[in-house]
């Protein structure tokens, strides 16, 4: 998935499929795994639906990202520029295991039971009852 097609090849196989935009909350519940830039909306979106992730990181805050995803047991971190694809198939069989589906799942239900859009949702109206009353 790319908006930008000068990153793709001049011809793509036709067994691939390009687009600008995908469902990604509903996608990724149905993914075994789940590689991506280290982005904090993919990888709160792949916990969320408690896939596995590889974060192949690079730049801005994608590496601390990656590094946190790693150390909840929720996928593997590597960076892209000393990756070879040896290591990123042996992180993907690694991630393929029950430990770190366990953590994932786990990961899932405690950001369900948390449901942080009604917390927030919460915190401001307290806020703006707060702010009427005084």
């Amino acid at each position: 998935m790319t908006r930008d097609r000068d990153l793709l090849r001049a011809k793509i196989p036709e067994d691939i499929w390009v687009a600008d935009r995908l469902p990604f909350a509903a996608l990724t519940r149905r993914c075994r795994a789940v590689i991506h830039h280290g982005g904090i909306g993919t990888a709160g979106t792949a916990a969320a639906a408690g896939t596995p992730q590889l974060v192949l990181a690079s730049g801005a805050d994608r590496p601390d990202n990656g590094a946190r995803v790693e150390a909840l047991g929720i996928g593997r971190h590597h960076l892209l520029a000393r990756s070879t694809l040896e290591d990123l198939f042996d992180a993907l069989t690694e991630m393929e295991g029950d430990e770190v589906r366990s953590r994932c799942e786990d990961a899932a239900r405690q950001i369900e039971e948390h449901n942080a859009a009604e917390t927030g949702c919460l915190a401001i109206e307290d806020l703006v009852a707060e702010s009427r009353a005084s």
